[in-house]
């Protein structure tokens, strides 16, 4: 009886692995013996075959439900991929086209011209004023001074005066040009720290097409409390001009501060070519005084 009911134990633990035919052929031969006479282990056989009949079926229900999951979510990944490149389309290929057709918004024309810009407030916001200056077009700005020559009459008094003047910085060159454009600039940053009119936050506003050049506009905060619109003219060569062109502020202290201000600011927010006294000294000699009131005077206007 021990032996028998020791058999059945071995009998019944190898059912599974009979049933799945992985198991031996001795022990194959085994099970099927013992079977043949074994009335407990064919019932146990028999309700073996059924419990694995029902986690077949239900395997198998478990898959197609499985699979109608995964096509579902393939659909749906297909459909927000679709909606998702529709989307890229149009912001980064429709969008651009239509501005550049339109002569404003971000183009792929200029993309250059937006980095600039945005890097020129950036370093004059983080007051790295010589990472700003490099930004700035000062070659083709000497370029434009020298290029008058030609356009000028010698018959003239005054224009051959003018023309002695190009002459004049001619001689002293670029390298000059450019160091006492420098200076100005820094000089013009620093006196805007000091009087608290310096760029404490900027905002970009939008670029529109000018002629073989783009205007880029801000609105900046300066540390004072006030409000500028920051203009630029900038070219693939860098920004050829920039100027603040309107004053906000809700402080009335502030409000007369700017008035008194206005002629200051818009000396500070230029090209540091335009009302550089040294190379309008050079230009134009005695008459400097003359010009740098006139060129202001037109700034303000």
């Amino acid at each position: 009886m021990k032996k028998e009911r020791l058999d059945c134990e071995v009998i019944q633990d190898l059912l599974p692995l009979y049933e799945d035919e992985c198991c031996s052929e001795r022990s194959k031969i085994l099970v099927e013996e013992h079977l043949k006479y074994c009335k407990v282990c064919q019932e146990k056989r028999a309700n073996f075959q059924k419990e694995f009949s029902t986690l077949m079926i239900e395997d198998s229900v478990d898959k197609k439900v499985i699979k109608k999951g995964i096509r579902k979510i393939k659909m749906i990944g297909v459909i927000g991929l679709s909606v998702l490149l529709v989307c890229f389309s149009f912001v980064f290929i429709v969008t651009p086209i239509r501005n550049y057709q339109k002569g404003r918004g971000i183009t792929y024309v200029n993309l250059k011209e937006l980095y600039v810009a945005r890097q020129f407030m950036k370093s004059v916001k983080d007051k790295n004023y010589e990472k700003a200056y490099r930004y700035l077009d000062i070659k083709g700005e000497y370029d434009k001074v020298i290029a008058r020559e030609k356009e000028l009459d010698k018959g003239k008094e005054e224009e051959q005066a003018q023309i002695e003047g190009i002459q004049k910085l001619k001689e002293k060159g670029f390298a000059w040009y450019d160091k006492v454009s420098r200076e100005e600039f820094i000089k013009n940053m620093k006196s805007l720290e000091e009087t608290g009119f310096n760029i404490s936050n900027y905002f970009y506003d939008r670029i529109s097409e000018g002629v073989n050049e783009w205007y880029v506009y801000f609105d900046i905060e300066t540390e004072n409390g006030s409000r500028l619109r920051f203009s630029m003219h900038v070219t693939n060569d860098g920004i050829n001009y920039y100027y603040k062109s309107g004053l906000k502020t809700e402080d009335k202290k502030i409000r007369a501060q700017l008035k008194e201000a206005k002629k200051y600011l818009t000396i500070c927010y230029r090209m540091p070519t335009d009302l550089n006294e040294e190379v309008l000294e050079v230009l134009y000699g005695k008459d400097a005084d003359w010009w740098k009131i006139y060129i202001t005077h037109n700034y303000q206007k």
